[in-house]
This record gives structure tokens, C-alpha cells and sequence, in this order.
């Protein structure tokens, strides 16, 4: 179920470190964090080709970016423009450093309650280095910029996706109600709930996020992942700044779109 007539796009993916258990702290620290996004445009600045490793058999980094979603399908006034991995890291787990004054690298660590939940938040901010040990996916992503949402995009591929369980049960029940709280003090109150999506690939999960924080607005963030086989689909949204929570109906019709499209 292919589309024809894909756009190209200058997108940049880098080989990184993968395993099942980072696939279930991705689901969490994206949903965690995906937030950060409304308030941090400049983490999805345009970037240029680079070299791109992948496993044997495997698809390329082109392929997936043809499998990402065409920029039609996310407005007319929407900006797309390709993201690196790193940069969707720095996006997400910017939140904690740029919202909390520890964003500089000497910056001490903020406590998580339950600190069980910490390690999913710890995972995405290693995800974009790896230790240089299994496989090693091939990745390309987009970011979708627009007058009512922001929209992040990240396609994978790797053989140790295959047979991954996104268990959300189990990260609902120990972190439905998550409080990070940085060296300075400041803290934000951040809720999970599971959202009403239909079950997609071979597992899925879509999740709606709150991020409470004091004197300001309640910003909330919708997060779909879908394992097929060995691919995988991280899709996640806000709302523009000023713009309110962004459309659960559509962002579900979105995260159906994005599959049948990386499906081929």
C-alpha cells in the first residue's frame, strides 16, 4: 500500500545502538518527554546528508524516508523538515534540562518519583550514542512544524525490533503519575493515560501525556509507537504554542496513515 509520487527530503539517519528493552523505555521517555517539542522549535532545524551503516539485508535510510509520511498529510501550513536521531533526543530530553535550568552538561541529574521511571528517561538521553554493541538500525525521521500542532516522525529498522512487546499495562500501572523534580528545585507533574487508538502491526501503543508544571499552562502531548516486524514507528504530538492540545481523532487517523505508509 505505497504511495507514488514522494517528495524528497534531506534527512539524516545514523546507526545507534538497539534492543528490546530500549523499545519499552523509548514508549516511556517519549511519552515522558515528547512535550518538550511545543516549546523548542530549533530542535528540528533542517540538517545534511550524512554517511548511513546498515545491517545486512536490511532496508536503507533512503527507503525510510520514502516510507515517512508525505508533507501533504500534515496541512497545507505545515513546515516539514528532517531530523536526526539526536535531534529528537535533544528535543525530548530537553525538556528536563531547558524547562528545569539544567540544561549544560555539568548540570546534576533530576530525581524521578517512582525512581523506577527514571530509567526510561535515562535510555532516550543515551539512545542517539549507543554503546556500539548489537545491531545497529537504520533510522530516519521528520519533524512537522504547523500553526495548530508539532509533529515528530521516526522510522527504524532493525532485527531486534522483531518481537518486541510494548507492555503498557505494566508502565501504566508504576507510572501513570511521574514527578521530576531538577537540582533547583523546580518540578512538573507529568500523567499518562492510555489513548483510544485501534491495534496496529504486530504491537502497539499510543499514550496521552500531561506535563503539569506551577504557573503554567498544562501542556499535553500524544505519543504512538507500532512495531512491525523488524520496523518500528515512533509518531508524537503537541500542540503549537498557543495552539491547545492537539486533536486526539486526528492524530489516531495520523498514526493509522503512518503505518500503511511504512508498510510499503
Amino acid at each position: 500500500m505505497g504511495r507514488s509520487g514522494r517528495r524528497g527530503r534531506t534527512t539524516t539517519a545514523r546507526p545507534t545502538t538497539a534492543r528490546a528493552a530500549t523499545a519499552w523505555a523509548a514508549l516511556a521517555a517519549g511519552a515522558l518527554l515528547t512535550a518538550g517539542c511545543a516549546g523548542a522549535p530549533d530542535a528540528a532545524a533542517p540538517v545534511g546528508p550524512a554517511a548511513t551503516t546498515s545491517a545486512s539485508g536490511a532496508a536503507s535510510a533512503d527507503d525510510l524516508r520514502d516510507r515517512l509520511l508525505p508533507a501533504a498529510d500534515f496541512g497545507a501550513d505545515a513546515t516539514v523538515v528532517g531530523v536526526t536521531l539526536e535531534q529528537a533526543g535533544t528535543g525530548l530530553s530537553g525538556l528536563l534540562g531547558d524547562r528545569h535550568g539544567g540544561a549544560g552538561g555539568d548540570a546534576a541529574a533530576p530525581t524521578v518519583e517512582p525512581a523506577p521511571c527514571g530509567s526510561a528517561l535515562e535510555a532516550l538521553s543515551a539512545a542517539g550514542g549507543g554503546d556500539g554493541a548489537g545491531d545497529a538500525p537504520v533510522l530516519a525521521g521528520q519533524a512537522a512544524l504547523g500553526p495548530q500542532a508539532r509533529t515528530l516522525q521516526v522510522l527504524s529498522e532493525s532485527p531486534a525490533l522483531a518481537g518486541v512487546q510494548l507492555p503498557v499495562d505494566q508502565l501504566l500501572a508504576a507510572c501513570a503519575t511521574v514527578t521530576v523534580t531538577a537540582a533547583d528545585g523546580q518540578s512538573a507533574t507529568i500523567g499518562l493515560a492510555e489513548l483510544d487508538a485501534p491495534e496496529l502491526g504486530d504491537a502497539s501503543a499510543a499514550l496521552r501525556v500531561t506535563v503539569d508544571r506551577a504557573g503554567q499552562d498544562t501542556l499535553t502531548a500524544l505519543v504512538g509507537v507500532v512495531v512491525d516486524g523488524s520496523r518500528g514507528l515512533l509518531l508524537a504530538q503537541t500542540g503549537a504554542p498557543g495552539a491547545g492540545a492537539p486533536d486526539e481523532e486526528a492524530f489516531t487517523a495520523l498514526l493509522g496513515d503512518a503505518v500503511e505508509t511504512a508498510a510499503g
